[in-house]
């Protein structure tokens, strides 16, 4: 073990013992930071929280999650130093106190608040990040269109790809965050991690395959990639009779390979690797079709190109 926060083992899932207390430490933080008491705001040696706001979140909470654990009637850590309550709904209430504290974040745009709080709130949540990094768990915190949560690590080259699209005020950006966010979030949603895959790239791919067809869907760019003839990708097969050569393929197998696609008889769930595969060619494919610069390519006009895939 190197003790310089990096280790060679495997992540690891939920709370384990040895991060227990830690964590149980940030629920205290996190409470005091959105339910101060008057006088007590920014003082780091005594944790004072109003109990009447904290009445109010853990109420919040119960409804959202749909479940009483006794959180309003027992302080955090009453609660949570039973392994059974940390390990049943611990990473849950950390993720819902999360998407509590990114409101006062600057980046979230959603409130201004008085500076001071804005600084407490984002060390509470640097502070998480890492307790998380140092236990190698298995959970890191994301931002997803102004908004902190849990979400699974990845491999960081692929996040590094992601992360601008996901930043970018597009079409193709929101839905790709929602794909991200049911694939790897906390409580993962496959189907629509693969819906909104798709949806990604046909806001991607509509403007320049389709730019007369708002709402186009995938079958009919993938479509329109093969009638337009002079397509040509960077990397092609040898011999390869396909216009838009793997692009389209990728299209069209990313397309067909949805299992709940149509209503069939044998009902089909989407699996998680199924839908992290469609998550991440989303992110390849909506990077290959630029449409910011839809105006003038694209158009049918020998050369014009991406820089990837081009018109012959």
């Amino acid at each position: 073990m190197d003790y310089d926060g990096k280790s060679d083992y495997a992540p690891v899932e939920g709370i384990p013992d040895f991060m227990q207390s830690s964590i149980i430490d940030w629920i205290e933080d996190a409470e005091f930071t959105l339910c101060p008491q008057v006088g007590y705001l920014y003082s780091y040696s005594k944790h004072v929280v109003e109990e009447r706001q904290r009445k109010s979140l853990i109420q919040k909470y119960e409804r959202l999650s749909g479940h009483c654990y006794g959180l309003e009637e027992n302080s955090s850590k009453e609660i949570f130093s039973h392994d059974a309550n940390i390990n049943q709904f611990g990473l849950e209430y950390v993720d819902f106190l999360l998407a509590s504290l990114s409101r006062y974040v600057p980046s979230t745009q959603v409130l201004k608040e008085e500076p001071e709080h804005v600084d407490k709130a984002s060390a509470c949540i640097e502070k998480l990040e890492g307790i998380l990094n140092e236990s190698r768990s298995i959970w890191q915190i994301g931002e997803r269109k102004g908004f902190v949560g849990l979400e699974k690590r990845v491999n960081p080259n692929m996040q590094q790809m992601a992360d601008p699209i996901i930043r970018s005020d597009t079409s193709a950006g929101k839905h790709l965050s929602k794909a991200w966010n049911c694939a790897f979030g906390r409580i993962p949603d496959y189907s629509q991690a693969y819906s909104e895959a798709i949806k990604a790239v046909e806001a991607a791919t509509t403007p320049v395959l389709s730019p007369k067809d708002a709402d186009a869907t995938l079958s009919k760019n993938a479509q329109n990639l093969w009638q337009q003839s002079g397509w040509h990708f960077e990397i092609e097969p040898t011999r390869c009779d396909v216009p838009g050569g793997p692009i389209r393929l990728l299209m069209t197998g990313m397309m067909n390979s949805q299992p709940d696609r149509h209503g069939k008889t044998q009902f089909e769930e989407v699996t998680k690797a199924k839908a992290e595969a469609a998550v991440f060619t989303a992110v390849f494919l909506v990077q290959i079709f630029p449409y910011n610069y839809t105006t003038f390519l694209f158009s049918g006009q020998s050369g014009t190109s991406t820089g990837f895939l081009s018109v012959a």
